[in-house]
């Protein structure tokens, strides 16, 4: 609605501005440049604020707008200042956007978590081939996941599942290192990458982020995960599956142990 109003005021100010101007034929160009145009620039500035597009269009139509009036002796001036302010701001909100569009390829919107394809296309190949150049390079893989999710998101809703899985990547977070890497892998999945870790260690934060979880939206919070190690020299993806299955394993050995028979 702000955006609305807001679009209302900036076309409002360029119809005033247009009738203003004093035409000094009938020629096409003059009509285009003291009415079509300024309706053209309110709405694409309104299209801009409202989903930051069209910044290469609005610039064009920004510049011949310019281009006009600069023929004009009359609005020279303010032709000038049109083609400055369009050469100087189309380029940095092509950049901001682009940093945007960038941060959204980096980051999961719901968790903050590495996204899968930031993880697997950017950071572990950089992480290997660092690992690759030291006598013991390792990686340890935790592999997560939250145990009873979908009964949760049936009794609960998808609203308390989301903010339970946003619970948990938080904790996640506060429970690793910086040069660790935490990727949510599709639903309530997440892998975690530590390098320069071993088992034991890998299995003690395994540990630590379980404890910390305690409770989210009044609900018992539990993980399953599984842990495996890659060393220099092995295949990264044979690892992350074995890790995948193991907390599959463990998930599989809590389900049997809850149930009726075996209680």
């Amino acid at each position: 609605m702000k955006r609305f109003i807001l679009y209302v005021i900036v076309l409002f100010l360029t119809v005033i501005f247009s009738f203003r101007m004093n035409i000094d034929n009938n020629s096409f160009s003059d009509y285009a440049l003291k009415i079509v145009f300024p309706l053209i620039i309110a709405f694409g500035i309104y299209r801009l604020l409202k989903y930051r597009l069209y910044i290469a269009e609005i610039s064009f139509i920004m510049m011949w707008i310019g281009l006009e009036m600069v023929a004009k002796p009359k609005y020279e001036w303010l032709g000038r200042i049109i083609l400055a302010l369009t050469l100087i701001a189309g380029p940095l909100l092509m950049l901001k956007l682009l940093d945007e569009i960038r941060a959204k390829s980096i980051r999961d919107h719901l968790t903050g978590l590495y996204t899968r394809n930031y993880f697997f296309d950017e950071w572990l190949p950089i992480e290997i081939n660092r690992q690759s150049r030291k006598e013991d390079g390792k990686i340890a893989f935790l592999f997560l996941d939250v145990d009873n999710m979908k009964k949760i998101n049936d009794k609960y809703g998808h609203v308390t599942g989301d903010k339970i899985l946003s619970h948990v990547a938080k904790v996640i977070m506060e429970s690793i290192r910086k040069s660790d890497a935490a990727v949510r892998m599709g639903g309530d999945e997440i892998l975690v990458a530590l390098p320069d870790v071993g088992e034991k260690t890998a299995l003690s934060i395994s540990r630590r982020i379980s404890n910390n979880l305690s409770t989210c939206e009044g609900l018992d919070i539990s993980l399953s995960f599984g842990i495996a190690v890659w060393r220099k020299g092995e295949d990264v993806e044979k690892v992350i599956s074995l890790a995948d299955r193991k907390m599959y394993e463990m998930k599989r050995s809590k389900s049997y142990q809850s149930h009726p028979l075996c209680s």
